[in-house]
């Protein structure tokens, strides 16, 4: 395993970044979500630039809201993208079983300490 690429259990780590239990940051490198997240930021910066640059340009009052509503929502909406993008969605620790079964375990002990 070098220090450039690592897999674990499915996991994989890119330069210390990825999904395994070892990375500095968490996020999230499958092909699928790479296109997905791409797509995205695409379609946030194109329409701000089309928008910009194409649909407002003699109008005072639409550059105007352009500016000063348009621009910071753009600006919060990119950065919640990436936060997103680069937050542990919650990923289940390795050996953890679901609740049910530590439920079904902890009664069935009580059950058994209790006949003794």
């Amino acid at each position: 395993k070098g220090i450039l690429f690592s897999t674990m259990a499915g996991r994989s780590d890119v330069c210390g970044y990825g999904t395994s239990f070892e990375s500095r940051r968490w996020i999230s490198l499958d092909p699928c979500g790479l296109v997905c997240v791409s797509f995205s930021f695409f379609v946030h910066i194109y329409a701000t630039v089309i928008n910009g640059l194409f649909l407002i340009t003699n109008q005072l009052f639409a550059q105007l809201f352009y500016g000063l509503v348009y621009i910071p929502l753009t600006v919060l909406a990119v950065s919640s993208l990436c936060m997103a993008w680069r937050t542990d969605p919650g990923a289940v620790p390795m050996g953890s079983r679901p609740l049910t079964m530590l439920k079904k375990s902890s009664s069935s002990i009580s059950n058994s300490s209790s006949n003794s």
